[in-house]
């Protein structure tokens, strides 16, 4: 009978130190495993994680900033996004310490099975950061995108195919972290497959489905807001301002189907331990781009409040220089009562929008 890794407790102890420092695939012929030293691509993983750090951080520091400049009481999403930015941080740690202790693109064949175990447990960790961004942001993202396009107390199209998109998001995300810890049991072999047991399903299953689910939802992000967009009544040099800020969702939808495609290839791969950096570099850049689509409205507040050498809201009002620092609580449409969050809200330079041209309404 074949051996199984699950058995390897069973094995003397010598032999167990042996099965564990030694490689954690067979290498192909003519290759020698190294074991000490393999070649990797930790200089490249750590300019590309740093970057995108840097840059999320930075747009989530701008989204802030106008918060904390105008005064503006935070919304619940803009806690939601914070609890979730906080958790994409835990992910750049965990993937720093796997550069650290692992290494990322070594093959398999230069790992030892005892280093594969740890690199299966952060992965593992990983995957639950991960889940719990994109679970947050697409969500705050719909959620906002309501408040901004949709009249409060109006019902169309958009608001149910938003509300249809959270809740599609939101249960995935619940039910792909349930499965990523049942998928075998004890629970410790859902990371570790020395641990004897049962294992129920292959979990790999679970982030090839996500990842397709994720481009569905960044096309979703993309295209809602544009025929709403392209109906407002102002020039057409203001409407091409304004969709270029909510264009950068095609950001995430380039990164989200790269990381559909190498999901694919882990799905297929036995060289697991390569296969894994390339997609998990992916996953950054779309947790990256969540947080910027979600903050990109805030930026050009911000650097008008920095252009005016820190003008308050009124003052600008006062100076007449064409940018508005509208509250959307007191945004309304005459006779209505219905309040609204005007255009001008995101930031773009678009001067007064007449009750015309209220978000969110239909022909």
């Amino acid at each position: 009978m074949a051996f199984s890794p699950d058995q390897v407790h069973l094995l003397p102890l010598e032999q167990q130190e042996a099965f564990f420092n030694g490689p954690a695939l067979a290498p192909p012929e003519g290759i020698i495993p190294n074991l000490e030293h393999p070649p990797n691509q930790n200089a490249l993983t750590h300019a590309v994680t740093t970057l995108l750090f840097i840059l999320s951080t930075g747009f989530a520091a701008l989204h802030a900033f106008t918060c904390i400049a105008r005064k503006k009481q935070a919304k619940w999403t803009d806690y939601v996004a914070l609890l979730a930015y906080l958790f994409f941080v835990g992910y750049i740690i965990v993937t720093y310490w796997l550069i650290v202790t692992q290494g990322y693109f070594v093959h398999q064949w230069d790992m030892s099975v005892r280093t594969f175990l740890d690199l299966l447990l952060i992965v593992h960790i990983a995957s639950h950061f991960y889940s719990i961004v994109m679970a947050a942001m697409k969500t705050v993202i719909l959620v906002e995108w309501i408040q901004i396009f949709v009249p409060r107390g109006t019902r169309n199209g958009f608001v149910y195919t938003s509300w249809m998109a959270i809740a599609v998001n939101l249960t995935f995300y619940i039910i792909a972290i349930i499965l990523l810890n049942v998928s075998a049991r004890p629970y410790r072999r859902n990371f570790n497959f020395t641990v004897p047991g049962v294992t129920h399903f292959n979990s790999s299953t679970t982030i090839v489905a996500g990842a397709a689910i994720n481009v569905v939802l960044d096309l979703v992000i993309l295209v809602i807001p544009q025929r709403i967009i392209w109906r407002l009544k102002m020039k057409k040099a203001k409407k091409i301002g304004v969709s270029l800020i909510f264009l950068i969702g095609i950001l995430g939808c380039i990164a989200g189907i790269c990381r559909l495609a190498y999901s694919i290839v882990f799905f297929k791969s036995s060289d697991v331990s390569y296969a894994i950096p390339p997609m998990s570099l992916w996953c950054i850049a779309e947790m990256t781009c969540a947080i910027i689509i979600y903050c990109a409205p805030s930026v050009p507040r911000a650097l008008k409040w920095n252009q005016k050498g820190g003008t308050t809201p009124s003052k600008a009002s006062a100076n007449n220089q064409g940018y508005s620092w509208s509250n959307p609580e007191a945004s309304s449409t005459p006779g209505t009562g219905r309040k609204y969050t005007r255009i001008d809200e995101i930031g773009v330079h678009l001067g007064d929008i007449s009750s015309q041209t209220r978000l969110g309404q239909g022909p």
